[in-house]
C-alpha cells in the first residue's frame, strides 16, 4: 500500500474490509497451489496428453467449419484449444442444443449469450 504512514494506519484500521476485500479466499488459494502442482505431475503431464489426443480426435470427427459463415472452411487449422465452435442456428435451437449436450455431461455455452445484448436479438450474423 502507498501513502503517509498515517493513512497507512487509518486504512488498516478503519477500512479493513476494503483492503483485503480482493484477497481470495484461502480454500481457493490452495485449490490453486494444488491444480498447479498436479499439472507439474507425471499425472499432469498424461491428463495434458490425453486431452490433446481428445481434441486431435475431435477434429477428425466434427467437420470444419468457418467461424463466420455456415460453409467448410479451406483456411482452419488445428485447434489450439478444447473449444470447438458452432453455429447452430438461432437462439432457441442454441438453447436446445447447449441443454442436450449439458443433460449427456458435456460443458457447452451458448455464443447467444455472449452476443445479446451486445448483437440486437433479430441480427443475422454474416
Amino acid at each position: 500500500m502507498c501513502g503517509s504512514r498515517s493513512l497507512i494506519e487509518w486504512l488498516i484500521n478503519r477500512a479493513r474490509s476494503f483492503i483485503y476485500s480482493t484477497a481470495p479466499p484461502s480454500a481457493l488459494v490452495a485449490a490453486a497451489r494444488a491444480a498447479i502442482n498436479f499439472l507439474a505431475s507425471p499425472e499432469g503431464e498424461q491428463r495434458r496428453l490425453l486431452l490433446w489426443q481428445r481434441i486431435k480426435l475431435m477434429q477428425e470427427l466434427l467437420p470444419v467449419r468457418s467461424a463466420t459463415a455456415n460453409r467448410p472452411d479451406k483456411n482452419a487449422g488445428h485447434a489450439s484449444s478444447a473449444i470447438f465452435p458452432r453455429r447452430v442456428g438461432d437462439e432457441q435451437a442454441a438453447i436446445d442444443l447447449a441443454e442436450a449436450l449439458q443433460n449427456q455431461g458435456f460443458s457447452s455455452r451458448r455464443s447467444v449469450t455472449r452476443l445479446w445484448p451486445k448483437v440486437p436479438r433479430d441480427c443475422s450474423l454474416p
